[in-house]
């Protein structure tokens, strides 16, 4: 019996190989079922597959190297007798062999073997446990790669996170962390919410209609979108599970899936991971992917404040205005060194007419400016540099402008603030159109880019083209107010009547707090060029009532500035300096913000000396000292200004002139201020008798450009005064010779105030005397 057994042993070892492999595959395919299994039910991380696979492909050899020697040992045959008295050496047996073999035979025994597999796979799982338990961020699957569907520069949706019952906070965080991380490929460009919310309008939805999966597509297939990500939220014991999906619109074909996982500790690292391995399967280089930074770096650390900061997202993009700063400034409590927390506070604080702790809230996000993504981080440079006094310089921005289109040529952002810096600031109409027609191609829904762009061509005189571009907005679904788009038309074009059709109209047109406050403008303004002041006064002054209970000083100074006109052209200079007064009552010098207080002096300036309110003019200088002006060109630039008023308003037209001259030399023109600085020189000319100098300056205070525009300025000015002003051109073409031109300007006066308030009405007939003697008719 025993040598029976003997002999088998030794027919298996003579097999040994090919039944050692056998059982080797056999054994390899149920541990990697098993790892499979194990991966799937405790989320290890996507390598711990391969790297089972790996070991067991390392072991392979070492296995059948172990069969292979211990096959060599076996005897072929029943060994001799050996006589038991006989002693031996038991090395002895051995020494026949050469010693690298005894030493591979030492080592490559099935103990070690088994032995050292064993401990491979404990540190395996060791190593995969331990990643789990403490809810590091990983990868748990990947598959799928996008090919030839989506290529460089194309666009993505991304659909709102479904998050497990309670939890719907932490998937709008997710979803900004993970739109984030897009925003900072230079591949991939990621279709936003103010994007998609003119799409919703235009198919009959409400802009705060969730984006599930099925509205995605029906938007990336109608907007000609490349993909959709769609993401998902479960949670598994203490870690949160997140699942992206990329489908092609049209087809429904799923063309990526990825899965990972992490604790709530670890949460941003996971959507890191997540996008990471989406961005690579799209398309983008390894390379560039890892230059990417941090998330955590580019957000916050602390989940509590970006779910706060999401929510605040989503209010900002619902026009929520109050609860964007709201939720804003409490992520900022949470995590005071969330950059991209104060950059909405600075938007939010600007939206609401704050524009002094906007300015503030700017700055902390320029101090913090490292911890942005790349795009944001020049965003936030451009405004601060073209909005903060500290450093006010346009032309930087400007450059930061076009670096960020250079670097990100989607971006209609960059192109409309472009725009912005060059209209508004540097006083190049031509470029800051090209820009603006750029952020409409960019964001062909965008209301702002289109308004920006129509009051650009309006001022410019392109009458016909801004009727173009608002038909084409109204056909796309734009959601123009009539305050941007057909009040100011019907003003270039002179149409009087449809203009005030339209600001009948106006006060049913849907829209939040700051539009209605803009209509209030625009029609009391109106009111004024028409000759009726009682009602322009009601209306203004109940706007400005409005801006000063916001917070805005500078607007609401404007518009009492533009009272006082409308109080002199009823003849009342009592009541006209009683509304500056009011100003320097209300509003003290140590209750307006830095960056706002040079400001209002300068409005409070230009109209006591266009106005003819000299004896204003000292205590608006005590009240607002120029000592605590920041030191930048614009103020400079202001101060000259208000030279030029004070020598007006001490009958120096000469003076005025003089410093009106200088003003070259900034090699910048602030629009808010091309209309006082061609007032005053057309003010101190016509004072100096030099009449031909006068209507130029005249006509290019009071022309298309200024008088159509919707700005809150335009009330202390352009339209109020423009019926005055037409006037007086129609005195001073008389006075030259020019009676068909004298004739024109009368007439339009004539067809603005053709039912004036009765005190007016005297002015009237001596208009129609004057253009009676002209054209000698009787009666006009």
């Amino acid at each position: 019996m025993a040598l029976r057994l003997k002999q088998m042993i030794v027919e298996i070892h003579r097999r040994s190989l090919w039944q050692v492999l056998t059982v080797y595959l056999g054994a390899s395919w149920i541990v990697l079922e098993a790892a499979n299994q194990v991966i799937e039910r405790y989320l290890l991380p996507e390598w711990v597959y391969p790297a089972a696979l790996v070991l067991l492909l390392i072991g392979l050899p070492i296995v059948l190297a172990t069969a292979l020697v211990r096959e060599d040992r076996a005897p072929s045959a029943p060994a001799e007798p050996r006589d038991p008295t006989l002693m031996t050496d038991p090395a002895a047996i051995e020494l026949d062999r050469p010693a690298e073999a005894q030493s591979v035979k030492r080592f490559l025994t099935w103990p070690k073997a088994i032995a050292g597999g064993v401990l491979a796979f404990a540190a395996l799982a060791l190593i995969s446990g331990l990643i789990v338990v403490r809810g590091t961020a990983r990868v748990t699957e990947a598959y799928g790669a996008a090919g030839e569907a989506f290529t460089e520069r194309e666009w993505i949706v991304v659909t709102e996170f479904e998050a497990p019952e309670g939890e719907a906070e932490v998937g709008l965080a997710v979803r900004e962390a993970l739109t984030v991380d897009l925003q900072q490929s230079l591949y991939v460009n990621v279709y936003g919410r103010d994007q998609v919310g003119p799409v919703l309008r235009r198919m009959g939805l409400p802009d705060t209609t969730r984006l599930d999966r099925r509205l995605a597509l029906e938007v990336a297939e109608r907007e000609g979108l490349a993909a959709v990500l769609e993401g998902r939220i479960t949670r598994l014991g203490a870690d949160y599970v997140l699942s992206a999906r990329v489908v092609q619109p049209g087809s429904g074909t799923e063309l990526i899936a990825v899965r990972s996982a992490a604790s709530a500790d670890n949460l941003l690292e996971g959507v890191e991971k997540l996008s990471r391995e989406v961005r690579g399967r799209l398309g983008e280089e390894s390379a560039a992917i890892r230059r990417s930074r941090p998330l955590p770096e580019v957000t916050t650390g602390s989940l509590e404040a970006l779910k706060v900061y999401a929510q605040a997202v989503q209010a900002s993009a619902d026009q929520r205005y109050p609860q964007a700063l709201e939720l804003s400034l409490r992520a900022l409590e949470i995590d005071s060194t969330f950059a991209m927390g104060h950059r909405l506070a600075s938007v939010s604080f600007s939206n609401l007419g704050r524009f002094a702790e906007s300015a503030q809230a700017a700055t902390r996000a320029f101090e913090l400016r490292a911890r942005l993504p790349d795009r944001e981080r020049l965003h936030v440079e451009g405004f601060y540099y073209v909005s903060i006094d500290g450093e006010f310089d346009p032309r930087r921005a400007a450059e930061i402008y076009e670096l960020l289109l250079s670097r990100y040529p989607d971006d209609y952002r960059a192109a409309n603030n472009l725009g912005f810096a060059n209209s508004v600031w540097m006083g190049n109409p031509e470029r800051a159109e090209e820009a603006y027609l750029k952020a409409v191609e960019l964001g062909p829904y965008s209301a702002v880019a289109y308004s920006n762009a129509l009051i650009e061509m309006l001022g410019l005189e392109h009458i016909e083209a801004a009727e173009s571009l608002s038909a084409v907005a109204r056909e796309r679904g734009v959601p123009l107010s009539v305050t941007h788009s057909e009040m100011p038309i019907s003003v270039a074009r002179w149409d009087w009547e449809r203009a005030d059709s339209l600001c009948r109209s106006a006060s049913v047109e849907s829209g939040g707090p700051g539009q209605a406050l803009e209509r209030q403008t625009f029609c009391g303004s109106l009111e004024a060029a028409r000759g009726r002041m009682r009602s322009g006064i009601g209306v203004i002054e109940s706007t400005s009532r409005e801006y000063a209970q916001y917070g805005q000083v500078i607007n609401h100074t404007s518009l009492q500035v533009g009272l006082a006109s409308m109080e002199l052209i009823r003849g009342q200079p009592g009541a006209a300096r009683a509304r500056i007064e009011a100003v320097l009552d209300r509003f003290p010098a140590d209750s307006i913000a830095d960056g706002e207080r040079h400001m209002v002096r300068a409005h409070l300036t230009y109209a006591a000396g266009e106005l003819g309110l000299g004896d204003l003019i000292d205590r608006i200088v005590q009240a607002y000292p120029r000592e605590r002006d920041p030191d930048h060109w614009f103020a400079r630039y202001g101060a000259t200004m208000e030279d030029a008023a004070i020598a007006l308003a001490q009958g120096d037209p000469e003076a005025a002139v003089g410093l009106l001259d200088g003003l070259k030399e900034f090699g910048y023109y602030p629009i808010g201020w091309q209309y006082d600085r061609h007032l005053m020189f057309g003010l101190a000319f016509d004072a100096l008798g030099q009449a031909d100098s006068a209507i130029v300056h005249y006509r290019k205070a009071y022309g298309t450009g200024q008088i159509s525009v919707f700005g809150t300025w335009v009330v202390r000015g352009p339209r109020t005064q423009l019926a005055s002003a037409t006037r007086r051109l129609a005195e001073l073409e008389e006075s030259r010779g020019n009676t068909e031109e004298a004739v024109r300007q009368y007439r339009r006066f004539l067809s603005l105030w053709s039912d004036p308030d009765p005190e007016l009405r005297d002015q009237v007939e001596s208009a129609r005397r004057a253009l009676a003697r002209l054209t000698g008719a009787e009666s006009i």
